[in-house]
Order: C-alpha cells, then structure tokens, then sequence
C-alpha cells in the first residue's frame, strides 16, 4: 500500500470518527439539556453520565493513536498519522457539530475542550488553529519527501 492511500484511509478512518463523536456529544447534550456547552459546570452529574464521558474521551484518543499506529511502520510515520487523525477529527468534529444542530455559531465561540486531565476551555479557533498543525506535521513526517526520506525537525 503507498504512503498517500495510508494517509487517506486515516483522514476517512478520522472523519467517520468525527461524524460519530459529533452525533454522540449531540445526544449526550440534548440528554442533559445542555446544547450550549460553555457553562461553569461543563459535566452536571445528575444524570450519572460523568464517568461514562470520562471514559468516551480516553477512548476517542485510544482509537485516534490506534490508527496512526497501525498505519505507520516507524515510531515516526506513527507519530505522523496519529496528528494526521487526530486533527482531521478534531476539525471535522466541530465542521459536523455545525452541520446538526446549528453549534457553533462562530469560531469564537467557546467550548469544553477537554476534560481530561481537568475541565478546559477556550474558543473553537484554538483547537481547530492546532488540528490543521497536526494535520500538516504529521503530513510532512509520515509521508516520505521526493528524496526519500519523511521530514523530520532538527534538534
């Protein structure tokens, strides 16, 4: 298999992975009454679904390194797909969040970005500004340049 069909199984891998975690954060919202996500408790836990988020995050990022895993052959090129899915994700999950329900309105609006290790905030730019690095650097290291060889930075 070449290097840019691999590449391109990850960004669909990413992007169905995207569509189902945008449905999912969708439902857990319309659950709990909480569409708009940016409120001083970003997981009321009358619903006793806390946990189960806790749990849905860490195997979002399971899988994400997963496929970059197995589609790299090198520490490197593994390294490199797994920013390429996790930014493709991160995009396209605010992209398929805007295309159900209307949210965001704009990048700026803010959002719970994580919740793990603590709850953190910050606008939709950030992320989707660091998810198109990641989808550019793990580009330019998993897939080898004219010469050969991937790019890889210098001390």
């Amino acid at each position: 298999m070449s290097d840019k069909t691999r590449w391109l199984l990850v960004v669909t891998y990413a992007t169905a992975m995207a569509w189902l975690e945008s449905a999912t954060v969708v439902y857990l919202r319309k659950l709990v009454g909480r569409m708009e996500p940016y409120q001083m408790d970003p997981m009321p836990d009358t619903t006793g679904l806390a946990p189960t988020e806790l749990v849905r995050e860490v195997a979002t990022l399971i899988m994400l390194m997963t496929v970059g895993w197995l589609a790299g052959s090198n520490g490197r090129s593994r390294l490199g797909y797994g920013l390429v899915a996790f930014g493709v994700w991160d995009i396209l999950y605010y992209v398929f969040l805007r295309m159900i329900c209307g949210w965001p309105k704009s990048l700026l609006d803010w959002d719970v970005l994580f919740l793990l290790p603590l709850p953190w905030w910050g606008p939709v730019l950030a992320p989707m500004l660091i998810a198109a690095l990641m989808v550019v650097g793990g580009t330019l290291v998993s897939q080898p340049d004219s010469g050969g060889d991937p790019f890889w930075p210098a001390r």
